[in-house]
């Protein structure tokens, strides 16, 4: 289950066209599914994978196993960080110690009076940056830059089209 709606994580026992790959999973949406039967003569195979822990470190449902882990940096409007506190992005969600709270100060005048944080996840072009700007002027990524950029590439395209109507 994620974001209210639930995944049947599956795999496929392969076909002629494509074979079995115990390391893909599909994700579908069980409100999307219409209708299914069963096959005949088609075994069961256990899934070869600990879907705990290939999740544990994604936001979201889809994983993308060429992708590496990495250290996410964000900081908050001080409003914003009891809900950041009680309701944590990811499971790996480090709110920084005192001391590193005022280095990231000294580092970023303009969140002088914010409250920085870290995550640790893979990050997709999809999921994770939504949740980040869902947060909308509250929350700001400071690094990695590629995220940073995939964030600042859709707030560009969505004042394009605020300013367009």
């Amino acid at each position: 289950q994620y974001n209210d709606r639930w995944y049947l994580i599956c795999n496929h026992n392969g076909t002629e066209e494509y074979s079995y790959n115990p390391d893909f999973l599909m994700n579908l949406p069980l409100d999307r599914i219409e209708s299914y039967e069963e096959v005949a003569g088609v075994d069961y195979i256990d899934c070869p994978v600990d879907i705990a822990e290939r999740y544990q470190d994604i936001v979201g449902i889809t994983y993308h196993a060429n992708r590496e882990l990495q250290k996410i940096l964000f900081c908050v409007a001080p409003e914003t960080s009891p809900y950041i506190d009680t309701k944590p992005l990811h499971n790996s969600q480090i709110k920084l110690m005192l001391s590193d709270q005022e280095k990231m100060r000294q580092q970023h005048p303009k969140f002088k009076d914010w409250i920085f944080y870290t995550i640790e996840c893979i990050p997709d072009d999809y999921e994770l940056p939504r949740l980040l700007m869902s947060y909308g002027s509250k929350l700001v990524v400071l690094s990695p830059n590629q995220l940073k950029n995939i964030i600042c590439s859709r707030l560009k395209e969505q004042l394009r089209l605020y300013n367009n109507i």
